[in-house]
């Protein structure tokens, strides 16, 4: 069945391929939960290719597509299947641009070239090496242009100018009301910015913040603005 679901997909079917995909996941869930042998990454990978060929794909569609390739990667990786975990990785990220979500989208393209060059590196002769790289790196899509301030939230962290400014009084030692006295704003949105610094850096007090911006050199760089 998986060959005829296949099939469909190449011939532009989608609503059969959809059909007979959505029978066999079914089944092959039932197989990870009881730790048998599963078809989920190809079912899933196959899925997620049918939907976005379609331009009429639910937003329910695509979030269980998504679901799906994360089950299939865990597979795939523990059964040491790069090539099939390079691929999930190209498909999320063609979910997620799909979705607007790019910052996730240009993650998975980065994992995916990661692989990538981990696969080319076993490819001794150097004909094969660059034809193998020129037909992988085709399956990218175009990269986005990035703005410079987008460009220097990646670099911290995914902080704001105002978080970053923040993060830099706290590694002089300020209170949030101090920080709050010279941001010109209430000791409440400070400690909104806190928060959103310590989950956006995976930290949970205020002296990793402070190592955290020290070494970045915030405390040379940011200024405080109203």
């Amino acid at each position: 069945m998986v060959c005829a679901a296949e099939l469909a997909a190449a011939k532009n079917d989608a609503a059969l391929a959809l059909h007979l995909i959505d029978q066999l996941a079914a089944i092959a869930r039932l197989s990870v939960q009881d730790g048998s042998p599963t078809a989920l990454p190809r079912l899933a990978l196959l899925r997620a290719e049918v939907l976005l060929k379609m331009k009429t794909s639910s937003a329910g569609q695509l979030a269980e597509a998504l679901a799906d390739l994360h089950t299939a990667r865990e597979i795939a990786q523990a059964r040491g299947a790069t090539p099939i975990v390079c691929r999930i990785h190209l498909i999320l990220g063609q979910l997620d641009r799909v979705q607007n979500r790019l910052e996730e989208a240009d993650q998975e393209f980065r994992l995916a070239r990661q692989l990538i060059d981990e696969l080319a590196l076993n490819i001794p002769d150097q004909a094969l090496h660059d034809n193998f790289l020129t037909q992988t790196l085709a399956l990218f899509p175009p990269a986005r242009s990035i703005s410079a301030r987008q460009e220097e939230k990646r670099r911290f962290g995914g902080l704001t100018e105002r978080e970053r400014q923040v993060a830099a009084f706290i590694a002089q030692g300020k209170s949030n009301r101090e920080i709050a006295e010279a941001l010109f704003v209430g000791e409440r949105t400070i400690e909104t910015h806190v928060s959103n610094i310590l989950s956006k850096l995976g930290f949970d007090a205020r002296t990793q913040i402070a190592a955290w911006a020290v070494d970045k050199g915030l405390t040379k760089n940011e200024r405080p603005s109203k």
